[in-house]
């Protein structure tokens, strides 16, 4: 069971940038989520999910004026429970912080499953897989694609899917959200390993398992591509869906406790625009 409220709120997009709304006193949008999940381990490394959930949103008139399109038809209320199955297979190092090993995930997901008439009934099919190599003498790479595919195309706005969110970023378009029914996202670096440390820091750090502070820099350089289809009758992401996406570029990632990852990135696009970006979390 999950609960959030916003008082600051995306509730359009234009060219590929979302435009907020926010308000001090009011929550703009309130979303509640419960589930059920059955997980069946049939291999050590492999994984079985089920599950059922509970959607309901609710927002303020405010957003349902500024985009009617928000939860579809001026609507303030969606309600809507999906059904989907997903199966995973884990053989990473690590993680937070891979070096060698493979992943890949498939899912099948229905929204939707005709108790209430709120705007939401689609198909969601997604498909992840990620490859790592240790290339010896200090030297990784690593390759990764990601597919999505959505249908019928037409919903509210609050239920388009986008390349730009989460762990679903090219390189390069950080400040960009480019949504799509059907996205494929593929992306490959390789990086060299700089500095690896480890300092004893138990005179200013009593709890034993905390004692050892390290510290590895890895200098790389990647390539990402992509593509997003847009969606019918809807020209807030015109700019940059419907066309091939690239970008290039290098930077650091800096590896501390807990693989708590920092990343450094000079990115181009294929916008010709040029960006510097400090993020949290290793992407690939």
């Amino acid at each position: 069971m999950s609960y959030s409220e916003a008082k600051n709120v995306a509730f359009t997009t234009i060219k590929n940038v979302p435009r907020f709304t926010s308000e001090i006193d009011e929550d703009l949008r309130k979303v509640s989520r419960n589930l059920v999940r059955h997980s069946y381990r049939s291999y050590f490394y492999t994984f079985h999910r089920t599950t059922l959930a509970y959607f309901h949103v609710k927002v303020a008139d405010t957003l349902a004026r500024l985009n009617p399109n928000y939860l579809g038809d001026g609507r303030t209320t969606q309600r809507h429970f999906y059904f989907g199955h997903s199966f995973l297979l884990d053989k990473r190092d690590n993680i937070n912080y891979p070096t060698e090993g493979q992943r890949l995930f498939v899912g099948i997901f229905k929204h939707g499953l005709g108790i209430y008439n709120d705007g939401v009934d689609y198909w969601r099919v997604r498909l992840a897989a990620s490859k790592y190599w240790n290339l010896k003498k200090g030297f990784y790479a690593a390759s990764d694609v990601s597919i999505l595919s959505t249908f019928p195309e037409e919903r509210a706005y609050y239920n388009y899917y986008k390349i730009g969110f989460l762990f679903e970023v090219l390189r390069g378009y950080d400040l960009n959200v480019i949504e799509g029914s059907n996205y494929m996202i593929q992306r490959n670096e390789i990086k060299y390993k700089l500095i690896a440390k480890k300092w004893n820091i138990s005179r200013i750090m009593p709890i034993r398992q905390f004692q050892t502070f390290p510290f590895t820099m890895y200098g790389k350089v990647y390539f990402d591509q992509g593509y997003a289809r847009g969606y019918p009758e809807y020209d807030g992401s015109e700019l940059l869906s419907d066309r091939y996406l690239y970008s290039y570029g290098a930077g650091l990632d800096l590896v501390l406790v807990n693989d708590l990852t920092f990343r450094l990135e000079y990115s181009r696009n294929v916008l010709n625009q040029t960006f510097f970006f400090i993020n949290l979390l290793a992407l690939l």
